[in-house]
């Protein structure tokens, strides 16, 4: 009981001087944080009953009632999520780290001071020297930042419509001989796919 006593004791001192550090943001960053690590959490404990409800069938052959199994296996799998949501919530809280405040005038003339040959921040692509294009994250990370649409490029030379195919012979029945030789029908030999 001593030890544990001296545990909440540091706890509660760790928290405190947390607290201190973010002073009123800190309930805003307990509830992103909150937030984040139960949707994380959610989301891998819905895909664990979908692999749970596939498989629970084959209880059956145990002699089990697959219902009373999937509800015992579904709460065990959800005070697992409860227990995991406690502990990354508790460890990310303390991990996180307030960003210090930053001029907006100081990074514009940050960057002004940047040699144009620099490689940019993720989130701006260099359009020319002095120019930059900022991008959405989601965009950058689905296509590789290509900014808005325009006009399709033309087609490469020789490459404008699909060629089209032209049968020099009759056309081939499905249940005529192939033409190959083998003795089949074509549908069962070269028709095939």
């Amino acid at each position: 009981d001593e030890v544990l006593e001296r545990c909440r004791a540091a706890a509660r001192a760790a928290y405190e001087a947390r607290e201190a550090v973010f002073g009123e943001q800190m309930r805003e960053v307990e509830r992103r944080v909150l937030l984040s690590v139960i949707d994380e959490r959610w989301r891998d404990h819905l895909h664990e009953v979908d692999i749970l409800k596939e498989g629970i069938h084959l209880r059956a052959y145990a002699q089990k009632d697959p219902l009373l199994e999937y509800k015992g296996e579904a709460f065990r799998t959800f005070e697992e999520l409860m227990s995991a949501v406690e502990q990354d919530a508790v460890r990310l809280l303390f991990r996180v780290v307030p960003m210090p405040a930053q001029d907006p005038t100081a990074e514009r003339q940050a960057a002004a001071m940047r040699p144009s040959g620099e490689i940019e921040p993720v989130g701006r692509r260099v359009l020319a020297p002095g120019r930059q294009e900022a991008i959405h994250s989601s965009v950058s990370a689905f296509g590789g930042g290509q900014g808005i649409p325009g006009p399709a490029p033309p087609p490469p030379p020789g490459r404008g419509r699909p060629r089209q195919i032209v049968r020099e012979g009759p056309k081939i029945g499905r249940n005529d001989p192939c033409p190959c030789g083998s003795g089949e029908k074509y549908k069962k030999c070269c028709g095939k796919g």
